[in-house]
């Protein structure tokens, strides 16, 4: 479906190495079936998650909650709806702190991620925006390979109110 690489170890999303966010934030991991409904229960741990995490000001949980659950939505229900292969459950990973809001989705479709331009029939087509929504919202996103193709994790940055800007795609 995609016809795209792998993105090297340097584009590898952040607390990809440490595991964290240096010390501080935190991180929530839940499975979910394969089913249109779990992009909705997705987004219900994540604004529980935001409820009850640091002190932040209400801009920033506000921030967090809302471009967070709508790039979730989007990632979510690409791993839902398009992945192929075997096994009836995506894995959902979110983690805070200094860089920002980490959202990873994996499925176990071990063909290539996202990329290139959506195919687009008709002038209003129902679906086909996500990852342009994505792009727009996140200060980084992209895709990386599980061993032995064994799936995908795509993942999005949704830095603090007033960083970085939007990914450019």
């Amino acid at each position: 479906m995609y016809d795209v690489p792998a993105r090297p170890a340097a584009e590898r999303p952040p607390f990809a190495s440490t595991g964290g966010a240096d010390g501080s934030g935190g991180r929530l991991e839940f499975w979910l079936p394969r089913r249109r409904d779990s992009v909705r229960e997705a987004r219900r741990r994540l604004r529980d998650l935001m409820a009850v995490c640091e002190p932040w000001d209400a801009r920033t949980v506000r921030h967090y909650t809302g471009d967070g659950c709508l790039v979730l939505s989007e990632l979510a229900t690409n791993a839902v709806v398009h992945a192929r292969g075997r096994g009836g459950r995506v894995h959902v990973r979110l983690r805070y702190g200094a860089p920002g809001l980490l959202l990873e989705v994996s499925d176990p479709d071990g063909g290539c991620g996202p990329g290139g331009a959506p195919l687009i029939a008709g002038e209003f087509p129902e679906g086909g925006r996500g990852l342009e929504i994505v792009g727009a919202l996140a200060a980084a996103w992209g895709w990386l390979p599980q061993a032995a193709g064994a799936g995908k994790t795509v993942w999005a940055l949704i830095a603090p109110p007033g960083a970085a800007g939007p990914a450019q795609g």
